[in-house]
C-alpha cells in the first residue's frame, strides 16, 4: 500500500519556514500571546459599522461577534443554541469538531438522511418541530468531500 503525502501543498511559498521565523523573532512576548488568543471581539461600534456596510444592511446589525477561526465561530453559535436548549439536525456523517463540540456541550443532534445530492428535504420535513437549527457543509463536506448541487442548496434555503 502506498502512503499518500497530505502535505502536497506545503510549504505554500519557498522558504516559508524561514520567513515566518524572521517575522516571529521581531515580535514581543505580548504580541505573540495576542496572536494565540482566541477571544471573540464583540460589540465594537467600528466592527458593527463594517459589518453593516459589508452586508449592505439597511436596518443595521446591533450585535456582532468577530471570531478568529471557523471553529471558534461554530463554538460560539453552538453555545448560543445550548443556552436555548436547542436541537440541531445535521448530515449523517459530519465534521468531527462539530460532533466534539455538541457532545461537550450536551447538545442533542439529529442525524438527517442523505441522497446523492446531500441532506434531503424529506429529512427536514420528517423532523419538523424536532430541531431549531441545521448544520451543513455544502462545499467540500468534511469528511466526505461531497459538493452539494446548487439546486439542493436553494431547496434547503427555501425550507
Amino acid at each position: 500500500m502506498k502512503a499518500v503525502d497530505l502535505r502536497y501543498n506545503y510549504p505554500s511559498v519557498e522558504l516559508e519556514s524561514s520567513l515566518l521565523e524572521d517575522f516571529l523573532s521581531g515580535l514581543s512576548k505580548s504580541d505573540l500571546q495576542g496572536f494565540s488568543s482566541l477571544l471573540p471581539i464583540t460589540g465594537d461600534p467600528e466592527l458593527l459599522e463594517v459589518a453593516n456596510c459589508y452586508f449592505n444592511l439597511k436596518s443595521g446589525i446591533t450585535t456582532a461577534i468577530c471570531c478568529n477561526s471557523g471553529n471558534q465561530a461554530l463554538f460560539c453559535v453552538l453555545q448560543l443554541l445550548k443556552s436555548r436548549n436547542s436541537t440541531v439536525l445535521t448530515d449523517p456523517y459530519t465534521y468531527n469538531v462539530f460532533r466534539y463540540i455538541t457532545t461537550s456541550l450536551n447538545i442533542k443532534v439529529i442525524r438527517g438522511e442523505w441522497d446523492e445530492h446531500g441532506l434531503t428535504i424529506e429529512s427536514l420535513k420528517a423532523n419538523r418541530g424536532k430541531f431549531s437549527a441545521f448544520y451543513l457543509q455544502p462545499t467540500i463536506h468534511n469528511p466526505t468531500t461531497h459538493i452539494m448541487p446548487q439546486k439542493r442548496r436553494e431547496e434547503l434555503a427555501d425550507y
